[in-house]
């Protein structure tokens, strides 16, 4: 089995990777693939080989199967803790503290019969369409997903990253409150990018885009890298100044992180890390979202929403459910 598979959202193909785990900077295959946690006080995964590439429409990822939905065990937290939470952060939030949190929920799963990852991940890719999907072994876990958010993409000297946030089920019920989750976003990516390129940075219009069943306020910032800034090494940099953005952690980022280490009561592990490959001429890197976590016939999902001025515990609770709807319904 693959320890890797990872198809860009507008890309024909699928790029496979059975490989050795090495250790940071190390470079011996034409890719160097990364899976980093949310946090990053833990160790990031290497997986670093010659890749094969594959088209989507002829991989074995791509054939039809039949689907049985798991089991619901229990949500961390259950609903009257994430009510507590969400109040507390708006009472944050109204004094101050920060203007966003993303908080997030781990859903525990269990299958009657353990699934084919495979054919999972398959499934999971039919009901996700428009979304950059991936795959990565771990010893005793296997993580997928299909993320609607681009962290950034180089070529070159040239660089693109995505500023999305905001969720709803049709574009016109992105509204005010929507618009207050996604804005730090963009300013906050501009902030930090700013500082590695020359000239001016271009931003796109803001608009809503489709990614599985859900909807989502999105705006690509682009730029030019500067002349010592273009080489393998410019991705750790880049990585560490951009991730996490606020549509995983919040704003300001310092403020988040803290409030989260103290209220969710699980790791994020992978959910909210990046997840992409480098080479010297260019990379790509996608947020971790819209997760599981594979486990024999267990599995844990991870969804998050960000708390602003406006946000409803009820709403939100809601939202987290359409987002993990694709492998539960």
């Amino acid at each position: 089995m693959a320890d890797f598979l990872f198809k860009e959202r507008d890309s024909s193909t699928l790029l496979i990777g059975k490989g050795v785990i090495g250790k940071e900077g190390q470079e011996n295959g034409d890719l160097l693939f990364h899976a980093r946690p949310f946090s990053q006080e833990i160790p990031s995964t290497f997986c670093v080989q010659k890749v094969r590439r594959e088209p989507w429409s002829e991989s074995l990822v791509a054939r039809p199967y039949s689907w049985t939905a798991p089991h619901i065990v229990r949500h961390l937290p259950e609903k009257s803790i994430w009510r507590e939470q969400v109040t507390a952060a708006l009472q944050h939030i109204k004094q101050g503290l920060f203007e966003k949190v993303v908080l997030a929920r781990k859903t525990e799963l269990k299958w009657d019969i353990a699934p084919d990852p495979l054919q999972l991940f398959h499934y999971m890719a039919s009901r996700s369409a428009n979304t950059h999907l991936y795959m990565v072994k771990q010893k005793k876990a296997i993580w997928m997903g299909a993320s609607p958010e681009l962290l950034y993409r180089r070529q070159g000297r040239h660089i693109e990253v995505e500023c999305v946030a905001g969720t709803a089920l049709d574009p016109s019920l992105l509204q005010e409150k929507e618009h207050r989750e996604q804005r730090p976003v963009e300013q906050m990516m501009r902030q930090r990018l700013a500082p590695f390129c020359r000239g001016e940075l271009l931003s796109s219009p803001l608009k809503a885009c489709q990614a599985g069943p859900l909807y989502h306020l999105a705006q690509k910032i682009e730029g030019e890298l500067s002349a010592n800034t273009t080489d393998g090494t410019t991705d750790e940099m880049l990585l560490a100044a951009l991730h996490p953005t606020p549509a995983v952690a919040g704003h300001p980022r310092d403020a988040a992180l803290s409030f989260l280490s103290e209220t969710e009561p699980f790791s994020r592990e992978l959910y909210a890390g990046v997840i992409g490959w480098q080479s010297r001429d260019a990379a790509s890197f996608v947020v971790m979202l819209r997760c599981l976590k594979l486990m024999g016939n267990r599995g844990e999902l991870f969804a998050g929403v960000g708390i602003v001025a406006g946000s409803d515990p009820d709403a939100e609770w809601e939202e987290l459910e359409r987002k993990i709807g694709i492998w539960t319904l």
